[in-house]
């Protein structure tokens, strides 16, 4: 999991920067849907596309600048 910036200003825990702050077995059930749901293809190519997006805006200065 990742904390996604298009959240920052609806989601406190975006706000927070701390993945840490969810249960651990939270985190852990996410994982394993997650496994699940990445199974079907169009799930995982809409993931892929999506993740393509968030690595490619990471040096992006807007992003430093809302503290991504």
């Amino acid at each position: 999991m990742i904390m996604d910036s298009d959240a920052l200003f609806i989601c406190p825990l975006v706000r927070a920067g701390d993945i840490d702050l969810l249960e651990p077995s939270f985190r852990e059930g996410a994982g394993r849907i997650w496994g699940e749901l990445i199974k079907n293809s169009l799930i995982r190519e809409g993931v892929r596309a999506y993740s393509a997006r968030i690595d490619g805006q990471r040096d992006d200065p807007w992003t430093r600048l809302l503290g991504g």
